[in-house]
């Protein structure tokens, strides 16, 4: 039996399907199988379709009536026979050794609850990249923190056993179905966690409908988030933890994020009057809680997907859009001045210092002076991007000589790799017993209050903060060896 069955939902695509199983094909790792089910196309395409199972050995070719994406994965998952599997749609494609970085985490982890993610690309109709930047989500997703889905369905590998034990996906749905059932396996305590290596390759159509009505996507969209705030009854062996969803406030700030980043795909995609109806749906407290730098990536980002803009045509069209993106931004709670300085974060997305507006600076600069005070010796928790962004601000205002910098003994990470922006040594939580800390400062913003919530489970009796003012959980307790 093949260690890997890639499930392929095929309708209508005759003009991309060749690429896309080549990109299987090519892959440095090959004991994999592919079931192509055919959803009821109407493109003449069987034949094909046949002649490449005739061709490839390691693919069985399934014809059904038209189902959908859902129905369609769904039948691939029921004919499957390898031990792990993957999705990749008929238009999509595998980058070089997306399936060899996957298969080996997943060896190395024997969890049912266990699945893993790689990096992703977003390519236009002629396969360049639209964004000069694979995307990739937290080293850890889980259902505390998945708030919106950070990888697309072909990025992610799982055990067949996990789904067949847990759920399919759900044919009522037609769109967002992948983002269903990650909501629910998560709900069961399953984690899905990032590697670093090989990617995949997700085309953005100007003719998708996710492109063209994103309202629509956007409204249909809405009862699957509502469903992580509340009780779900389709998950019959949910976490005691996750039975009852997640808090029903940050219900609000999901949607807002989804109404904000669907508005700037509809600017770009010129849809100036369907942008400035869905602005007026985001709830303002979103402003208060995101942190402009996020604003003005989500922002760009939405720009070059709505309007299919590659990275090297971006100074060529953001004159052409920056009119429209103010005039939008004046009918948001956004105050004035924080509008002007997310557009300079769009302006100039790759300046330095800019993740936070000047405010916010002064503020962190003062946790860390307060810090050094309070605490001998610190660790973080979290060397993702925020805490390398973080140490180089460490770095430039140490040079001040009035300036206290707190003593960091460690970075610790429950998936640690070797750090290539600092000399402090990373650890992962266990490696942490038996050394002295006086408290655990956490590398997020006030949005993520998951990570705080992992921190106390992970690290009983020991203080934890974070850098945005956040009154300690526990006492000062430095005897977390003993515990």
């Amino acid at each position: 039996m093949p260690q890997i069955s890639i499930v392929i939902p095929y309708y209508n695509s005759s003009q991309t399907i060749d690429e896309t199983i080549e990109s299987v094909r090519e892959q440095r790792f090959q004991d994999w199988e592919i079931i192509l089910v055919n959803d009821g196309s109407t493109d003449q395409s069987e034949e094909k379709l046949l002649n490449w199972a005739a061709k490839e050995i390691r693919i069985k070719y399934v014809f059904q009536e038209n189902r959908g994406l859902a129905g369609a994965r769904n039948t691939g998952i029921l004919n499957a026979r390898g031990k792990y599997l993957c999705f990749l749609d008929s238009d999509d494609t595998l980058c070089s050794d997306a399936l060899q970085g996957r298969f080996e985490f997943m060896q190395r982890h024997s969890d049912l609850l266990t699945a893993c993610y790689c990096k992703s690309w977003l390519i236009d109709e002629s396969n360049k990249a639209l964004i000069n930047v694979a995307s990739q989500g937290p080293a850890l997703c889980n259902f505390l923190n998945f708030l919106q889905c950070p990888f697309p369905v072909h990025a992610v590998m799982l055990r067949r056993e996990s789904l067949n034990s847990l759920g399919l996906f759900d044919e009522s749905l037609r769109t967002a179905e992948d983002y269903d059932l990650w909501q629910r396996l998560m709900r069961c305590g399953m984690q899905f966690h990032f590697v670093n290596r090989g990617a995949v390759a997700y085309r953005q159509h100007h003719t998708s409908m996710l492109h063209l009505d994103q309202e629509s996507h956007i409204e249909k969209c809405q009862h699957i988030v509502r469903s992580i705030y509340e009780e779900d009854h389709r998950v019959l062996k949910p976490d005691p933890l996750f039975k009852y969803g997640q808090s029903e406030a940050n219900i609000l700030y999901t949607m807002a994020l989804r109404y904000y980043t669907a508005t700037f795909r509809l600017l770009g995609a010129d849809n100036c009057d369907e942008a400035q109806e869905l602005i007026q749906r985001v709830h303002p407290g979103m402003f208060t809680y995101t942190e402009l730098s996020v604003l003005a990536t989500s922002s760009r980002i939405a720009l070059q997907k709505g309007g299919c803009i590659r990275d090297d045509q971006w100074l060529e069209k953001w004159p052409i859009l920056r009119p429209k993106v103010i005039k939008v931004l004046k009918s948001t709670a956004l105050p004035e001045k924080c509008q002007l300085t997310l557009l300079n974060f769009i302006d100039e997305p790759n300046r330095e210092s800019s993740s936070h507006d000047l405010l916010i600076l002064d503020l962190l600069k003062s946790r860390c002076e307060l810090f050094s005070y309070k605490y001998s010796t610190i660790a973080i928790f979290g060397c993702g991007q925020h805490t390398h962004w973080f140490l180089e601000l460490l770095n430039t205002w140490s040079q001040d000589v009035s300036f206290k910098c707190p003593n960091i003994q460690f970075l610790i990470d429950e998936n640690p790799r070797a750090s290539s922006f600092s000399d402090i040594p990373v650890i992962t939580p266990a490696d942490l017993k038996g050394k002295e800390v006086d408290a655990i400062i956490v590398s997020t913003d006030t949005t993520r209050q998951h990570m705080r919530l992992r921190a106390q489970e992970l690290f009983p009796g020991v203080i934890i903060e974070d850098f945005y003012g956040t009154t300690p959980f526990k006492p000062i307790d430095k005897r977390f060896a003993s515990k």
